[in-house]
Protein backbone atom coordinates (compact mmCIF):
# COMPACT_ATOMS: atom_id res chain seq x y z
CA UNK A 1 0.00 0.00 0.00
CA UNK A 2 2.69 2.29 1.20
CA UNK A 3 4.85 1.24 -2.96
CA UNK A 4 1.06 2.15 -4.18
CA UNK A 5 1.11 5.98 -2.48
CA UNK A 6 4.06 6.54 -3.11
CA UNK A 7 3.39 6.15 -7.03
CA UNK A 8 0.70 8.35 -6.78
CA UNK A 9 2.51 11.04 -5.26
CA UNK A 10 5.29 10.81 -7.88
CA UNK A 11 2.90 11.17 -10.44
CA UNK A 12 1.21 14.20 -9.11
CA UNK A 13 4.03 15.67 -8.83
CA UNK A 14 5.77 14.71 -12.08
CA UNK A 15 2.34 16.60 -13.40
CA UNK A 16 3.24 19.49 -10.93
CA UNK A 17 6.40 19.66 -12.69
CA UNK A 18 5.24 19.41 -16.27
CA UNK A 19 2.67 21.87 -15.11
CA UNK A 20 5.28 25.01 -13.68
CA UNK A 21 7.84 24.03 -16.61
CA UNK A 22 5.27 24.95 -19.06
CA UNK A 23 4.14 28.05 -17.36
CA UNK A 24 7.99 29.05 -16.89
CA UNK A 25 8.15 28.48 -20.67
CA UNK A 26 5.39 30.95 -21.45
CA UNK A 27 6.41 33.70 -19.31
CA UNK A 28 9.80 33.35 -20.45
CA UNK A 29 9.02 33.64 -23.68
CA UNK A 30 6.15 36.64 -23.59
CA UNK A 31 9.37 39.12 -23.00
CA UNK A 32 11.18 37.99 -26.25
CA UNK A 33 7.96 37.87 -28.31
CA UNK A 34 6.53 41.77 -27.38
CA UNK A 35 10.32 42.64 -27.66
CA UNK A 36 10.28 41.05 -31.19
CA UNK A 37 6.56 43.16 -32.14
CA UNK A 38 8.69 46.64 -30.69
CA UNK A 39 12.07 45.94 -33.01
CA UNK A 40 9.72 45.35 -36.57
CA UNK A 41 7.57 48.21 -35.42
CA UNK A 42 9.79 50.25 -34.62
CA UNK A 43 11.51 49.38 -37.88
CA UNK A 44 8.49 49.81 -40.03
CA UNK A 45 8.05 53.55 -38.24
CA UNK A 46 11.46 54.39 -38.95
CA UNK A 47 11.15 53.49 -42.42
CA UNK A 48 7.45 55.16 -42.89
CA UNK A 49 8.60 58.39 -41.04
CA UNK A 50 11.55 58.42 -42.88
CA UNK A 51 9.82 58.30 -45.92
CA UNK A 52 7.80 61.14 -45.13
CA UNK A 53 10.23 63.23 -43.67
CA UNK A 54 12.22 62.93 -47.38
CA UNK A 55 8.27 64.06 -48.94
CA UNK A 56 8.60 67.11 -46.71
CA UNK A 57 4.78 65.68 -45.31
CA UNK A 58 6.12 65.56 -41.80
CA UNK A 59 9.37 67.22 -40.01
CA UNK A 60 11.95 65.00 -37.98
CA UNK A 61 9.98 66.94 -34.70
CA UNK A 62 7.02 64.90 -35.56
CA UNK A 63 8.69 61.83 -35.52
CA UNK A 64 10.49 62.26 -32.57
CA UNK A 65 7.10 62.83 -30.26
CA UNK A 66 5.77 59.76 -32.16
CA UNK A 67 8.77 57.70 -31.46
CA UNK A 68 8.49 58.57 -27.99
CA UNK A 69 4.92 58.05 -27.28
CA UNK A 70 5.13 54.70 -29.25
CA UNK A 71 7.90 53.61 -26.12
CA UNK A 72 5.41 54.83 -23.38
CA UNK A 73 2.96 52.63 -25.24
CA UNK A 74 5.46 49.36 -24.98
CA UNK A 75 6.32 50.25 -21.79
CA UNK A 76 2.62 50.15 -20.31
CA UNK A 77 1.78 46.94 -23.37
CA UNK A 78 5.04 45.19 -21.29
CA UNK A 79 3.28 45.83 -17.84
CA UNK A 80 -0.15 44.82 -19.07
CA UNK A 81 1.83 41.89 -20.12
CA UNK A 82 3.33 41.18 -16.92
CA UNK A 83 0.07 41.55 -15.06
CA UNK A 84 -1.93 39.42 -17.79
CA UNK A 85 0.54 36.70 -16.86
CA UNK A 86 0.41 36.86 -13.64
CA UNK A 87 -3.87 36.68 -13.26
CA UNK A 88 -3.68 33.66 -16.06
CA UNK A 89 -1.05 31.90 -13.19
CA UNK A 90 -3.58 32.85 -10.42
CA UNK A 91 -6.94 31.28 -12.57
CA UNK A 92 -4.58 28.04 -13.28
CA UNK A 93 -3.84 27.75 -9.83
CA UNK A 94 -7.42 28.54 -8.70
CA UNK A 95 -8.91 25.68 -11.29
CA UNK A 96 -6.27 23.06 -9.63
CA UNK A 97 -7.68 24.09 -5.76
CA UNK A 98 -11.48 24.28 -7.19
CA UNK A 99 -10.81 20.61 -9.29
CA UNK A 100 -9.13 19.43 -5.69
CA UNK A 101 -12.45 20.18 -4.15
CA UNK A 102 -14.94 19.08 -6.35
CA UNK A 103 -13.25 15.60 -6.27
CA UNK A 104 -14.75 12.59 -4.71
CA UNK A 105 -13.19 11.86 -1.72
CA UNK A 106 -11.23 8.18 -1.97
CA UNK A 107 -11.52 7.38 1.72
CA UNK A 108 -14.82 7.02 3.03
CA UNK A 109 -16.33 7.07 6.28
CA UNK A 110 -17.94 4.03 7.60
CA UNK A 111 -21.95 3.97 8.07
CA UNK A 112 -22.19 3.15 11.32
CA UNK A 113 -19.14 3.79 13.07
CA UNK A 114 -17.15 2.13 16.48
CA UNK A 115 -17.79 4.14 19.76
CA UNK A 116 -14.67 3.97 21.21
CA UNK A 117 -14.48 2.87 24.60
CA UNK A 118 -12.63 5.00 27.19
CA UNK A 119 -10.22 3.80 29.99
CA UNK A 120 -8.29 4.54 32.34
CA UNK A 121 -4.61 3.63 32.92
CA UNK A 122 -2.28 4.21 35.75
CA UNK A 123 1.43 3.78 35.06
CA UNK A 124 3.68 1.75 37.78
CA UNK A 125 7.43 1.95 36.78
CA UNK A 126 7.27 -0.75 34.01
CA UNK A 127 3.79 -1.73 34.26
CA UNK A 128 1.13 -0.01 32.54
CA UNK A 129 -2.51 -0.92 34.13
CA UNK A 130 -5.55 0.03 32.72
CA UNK A 131 -9.45 -0.54 33.59
CA UNK A 132 -11.94 -0.50 30.68
CA UNK A 133 -15.37 0.81 31.50
CA UNK A 134 -17.08 -1.07 29.92
CA UNK A 135 -15.56 -4.30 30.36
CA UNK A 136 -15.04 -3.64 34.82
CA UNK A 137 -12.19 -5.91 34.86
CA UNK A 138 -8.32 -4.42 34.78
CA UNK A 139 -5.15 -5.84 32.55
CA UNK A 140 -1.74 -5.57 33.23
CA UNK A 141 1.29 -5.27 30.28
CA UNK A 142 4.79 -5.01 30.70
Amino acid sequence: MERFEIGRFRAALDRMLAADLKSARALALAPAVMELFGAVAGALLFSYAGRQVAKGRITGGDVMVIVGSLGYFFMSLRRMNTINSEVQQAIAAAKRVFAMMDREREIRDLPAPCRSRRSRARSDSSTWISRTTTRRSWTAST
